[in-house]
This record gives structure tokens, sequence and C-alpha cells, in this order.
């Protein structure tokens, strides 16, 4: 599980690894984080934004990230 406190000190390149989801060659889906945490004080949800290959890009966070796959956009599934 990550938390908000793991996100904010995770580095910009950092590697992070899908809990269940595999890649193509069985191992782990991999995303690097590639910005700044965004921290809404009101509600106190987050999103994190992550780079996955050369193109793909999302997020991961408590805020609604209008990913396709809710799966991937929970950072329940994700591990450092």
């Amino acid at each position: 599980m990550l938390t908000l406190e793991q996100a904010q000190a995770l580095y910009v390149g950092q590697t992070l690894y899908h809990a269940t989801r595999k890649n193509s060659r069985g191992e782990p889906l991999r995303v690097r984080k590639s910005g700044a945490v965004k921290v809404w004080k009101r509600t106190g949800d987050w999103r994190m934004p992550v780079k996955h290959g050369l193109y793909d890009s999302g997020y991961i966070g408590t805020r609604d990230t209008g990913a396709t796959n809710p799966d991937c956009a929970d950072p329940a599934n994700w591990t450092i």
C-alpha cells in the first residue's frame, strides 16, 4: 500500500511495482514517478503523476484520476 507520506518521499524517476498486474514477461507492472504529488487540503485527497513506457502516463492516488482501469490508479495496489 502506497501512502501519501511514502509518495512524497519518492524521488522523480523512482520505480513502483503493481501487486497483482503483470507485464507480458510475467514481471510486476512497473511505473516511474514523473512529478510532484498534488494534495488537496480540503478533502485530504492526493495524486501522483506516473509514467509507463515511452508514451503512456497517468496518476496514482485517492483523487479521481479518470483512469480506464481503476485497479491501476488505486494506491493500495502499488509497492516501492
